[in-house]
């Protein structure tokens, strides 16, 4: 019982191991990766066909597989106080992309053995091979125009090294170069960060083939901060070098579309200034170097078509001035219209005002007339109805008429007897 319990825990320990060591034997390699097959029986060799990237099961403990990374890599290093030619210090920071090449992987892990020795190896040689560019060339031309210079002669030297090993060469940046502040100093003497101006005298040809010279001013500046950008990207010829040309380019191609006598004229002048200011602005932009302003100063012609637009100018200006003059005629004659037309309308008014008085006052006349002879016919009817009432006031009123001179009173035979007695009444009365 005792040797079957034995004989069976051996059993399943023995297939324990051999699943395990079956297991073990498989291996993956992913996407982006290659391997190499070791054979470790007797004296480690390299299988000679590399291992694309997929599932593999290989003999546990005979044959191992060391992966390589298949895509583009890079490193960075950096140079602390490279000495030039002329012996002066530089800061420089480099990048190196590479690519390991499949059909030579085989040869490069026999030569190398793994990625981390590769990539120690490729540093090395980058620095080392960026110190000898540097130690090249002065100071001066490194930052001014020998840039593709130094980046072509470590490209050289890393293919030279590597290629033929099982490394590509795809890239190579130049990060960064930068120098100790008092050289910082006197490279910004040549990149005023006060606005500064320079002229440019530029032979022209118009839209008619007629040739003529622009008398320009340009200012600019360079901030201090860009500075070094500006000296590491067009170095210290960038206002004869770069500015100008662009500036002259420009130039020709706002005039080529234009005839000379428009150009010629004022207008079109200041049209083809501000042209001329905006696109230089926006064209230098990215060099940063600032384009502050563009200033027409002048333009030259030849003496015989100077006289000709000299001429075309003064009768322009008569034109203008006669234009003028009749345009100022004109609102003269207009502001007298206005006016005459408001007397009149002032005058209208006032007849109306004039008319609608006369009438209110005739209706007042009127209005009183009425009245008056309403009062009259009112007293008269009070009259006649009081001499109906007292006949004998009528004769009293006639005696009353007399005069104070009348002496002698002649009465009809056929009066009354009251009659006489009023008439003696009134003429005693009179007397007294």
């Amino acid at each position: 019982m005792k040797n079957f319990l034995f004989r069976a825990l051996l059993l399943v320990v023995i297939l324990i191991v051999a699943l395990v060591l079956f297991f073990s034997g498989f291996r993956i390699i992913e996407d982006g990766y290659m391997g190499v097959e070791i054979a470790a029986i007797g004296q480690p060799r390299v299988l000679p066909d590399p291992l694309p990237a997929g599932w593999y099961w290989r003999r546990p403990l005979m044959i191992s597989i060391r992966e390589y990374d298949m895509r583009e890599m890079a490193i960075n290093i950096t140079a602390d106080k490279a000495i030039t030619a002329d012996k002066r210090e530089v800061y420089a920071s480099l990048s190196t992309y590479y690519q390991i090449i499949p059909e030579k992987l085989i040869e490069l892990h026999k030569k190398y053995g793994n990625d981390y020795k590769i990539t120690e190896k490729m540093r090395k040689v980058s620095q080392m091979y960026l110190l000898e560019g540097i130690r090249s060339f002065n100071r001066q031309e490194i930052f001014a125009q020998a840039k593709e210079s130094l980046l072509a002669s470590i490209r050289k030297n890393l293919i030279a090294e590597w290629e033929e090993a099982g490394v590509k060469i795809t890239n190579i940046v130049l990060d960064s170069i930068s120098f100790p502040s008092q050289y910082t100093k006197d490279i910004e003497s040549y990149y005023p960060s006060q606005v500064k101006m320079e002229r440019l005298r530029k032979e022209c040809f118009s839209k008619d083939k007629k040739r003529f010279f622009l008398n320009l001013q340009v200012y600019y500046h360079v901030e201090p901060q860009d500075a070094e950008f500006v000296h590491n990207l067009l170095g210290t010829g960038y206002l004869k070098g770069f500015v100008m040309p662009k500036i002259e380019s420009i130039v020709n191609q706002i005039v080529v579309s234009e005839e000379l006598e428009k150009i010629y004229a004022s207008e079109s002048r200041i049209e083809l200034t501000q042209r001329l200011r905006k696109e230089a602005y926006n064209k230098i932009l990215d060099s940063k170097v600032k384009i502050d302003d563009v200033a027409l100063e002048s333009m030259e012609f030849d003496p015989e078509y100077q006289k000709v637009l000299d001429e075309i100018q003064r009768t322009q200006k008569r034109i203008e001035q006669l234009e003028l003059t009749a345009k100022v005629e004109q609102k003269q004659d207009e502001i007298t219209m206005q006016k005459k037309l408001k007397e009149q309308e002032m005058q209208l008014k006032e007849a109306e005002t004039q008319k609608a008085a006369d009438l209110i006052r005739a209706e007042g006349y009127k209005a009183a007339e009425i009245l008056k002879a309403e009062g009259k016919a009112e007293a008269l009817l009070k009259v006649q109805k009081v001499i109906a009432e007292n006949p004998a006031l009528l004769r009293f009123l006639y005696v009353d008429k007399i005069s104070d001179k009348v002496q002698v009173i002649v009465v009809p035979s056929q009066a009354d007897g009251f009659m006489m007695e009023e008439a003696m009444k009134a003429l005693k009365h009179k007397g007294e």
